[in-house]
């Protein structure tokens, strides 16, 4: 799947919105894909151009080597079954069964009834609701719902999966479970998964590579370990900042600059580059700071063979002399960058 120069404009009473902007990217096949942002930054415009639900302004969309600009009848409907769509609220009959919601797209389609029944067989079972077969709506949780959801997206085999903010009504138990079920879908059945959010849990949890817009523009992407580990957008690290760790409260209300006049205690963060794979070398951190070592906090997190995040930890300040430490220090391996922050006025 291709963007290639697209823009998407609406006209207002107030004038022209520019709801997307010169967006070009390509998504692999088989990939999952995520696009994150903050709200009104064009996330659900993007997905909706994907089939159809919207037309570009201006620029190419390719979809499995077939440009969807001029597409129009029976091409517009192979377009859209061949790929399914997931919503945020479910979008279910109520008063329609299970089975019968997710038969509805085959029976709108005249296919013959015991296809559709051996279908929907089996799309209960992939989804985990085969005892729900005769259930209503009003009957399930929200994750139940969402099963649903997933199940009648899938009665087409499509090749693409659109997932439009659709955890974002789940409390977190049904939310780690439905991406777990996606992401089981996307590796068995070999479909490409493209989602919108706006938690970077969500993005961390199932993607491969994101997009990260704002103000209908892309404003940084990547391979989900590099984009985590290495934001370089202000809109990125703001996002980030859903599972930042900064410096604890209580160790920022007695931290000073530089060193102490006499004896005290250093603050040192060590921060682990995710752009070498493998594990940081910490047993070479240690070596060059000299003195009890003490580990205050610490945020690690590891993604695709990538570790990345930061360790504070302290020591005394009269075993670590200024230009000792800044020599030895720029002397450690490439995965570990270390600073110190300056010195804590109370006991830690």
């Amino acid at each position: 799947m291709t963007f290639v120069d697209i823009s998407k404009r609406y006209a207002t009473p107030s004038g022209e919105v520019n709801a997307l902007a010169n967006i070009n990217l390509s998504i692999k096949r088989a990939e999952v894909f995520g696009f994150i942002g903050r709200s009104g930054a064009g996330k659900s415009t993007l997905i909706r151009l994907i089939n159809l639900l919207e037309k570009p302004t201006r620029g190419t969309i390719t979809v499995n080597g077939t440009s969807t600009q001029n597409l129009a009848g029976e091409g517009l409907v192979q377009l859209r079954r061949g790929i399914g769509m997931i919503f945020q609220h479910f979008n279910l009959m109520s008063a329609k069964t299970v089975a019968h919601n997710i038969a509805l797209p085959l029976i709108m389609a005249g296919v013959p009834k015991p296809q559709i029944d051996a279908k929907v067989t089996e799309l209960l079972a992939l989804v985990g609701l085969s005892e729900k077969r005769d259930a209503y709506p009003a009957q399930l949780s929200g994750g139940q719902k969402q099963r649903v959801g997933i199940a009648r997206a899938l009665v087409h085999d499509p090749q693409i999966l659109l997932c439009d903010e659709a955890t974002s009504a789940l409390d977190p138990e049904n939310t780690r479970s439905i991406l777990e079920l996606l992401r089981e879908i996307n590796r068995r059945n070999g479909i490409t998964v493209v989602l919108i959010t706006h938690e970077m849990a969500v993005i961390r949890q199932i993607c491969d590579r994101v997009a990260v817009l704002d103000h209908g523009e892309i404003v940084e992407s990547g391979d989900v370990w590099k984009v985590f580990g290495s934001p370089q957008h202000a809109v990125t690290k703001s996002l980030l900042g859903q599972l930042d760790h900064a410096i604890p409260d209580d160790l920022v209300a007695h931290l000073r600059p530089g060193y102490p006049t006499g004896e005290g205690t250093l603050l040192i963060r060590a921060t682990l580059r995710p752009d070498t794979p493998g594990a940081p070398d910490l047993q070479a951190v240690f070596q060059v700071i000299n003195g009890p070592l003490k580990l205050l906090d610490s945020a690690v997190d590891r993604i695709s063979g990538h570790s990345f995040g930061r360790l504070l930890v302290c020591a005394p300040s009269r075993e670590n002399a200024l230009e000792d430490i800044e020599r030895r220090l720029s002397a450690l391996p490439y995965t570990v960058d270390v600073e110190v922050l300056g010195h804590v006025t109370t006991d830690v």
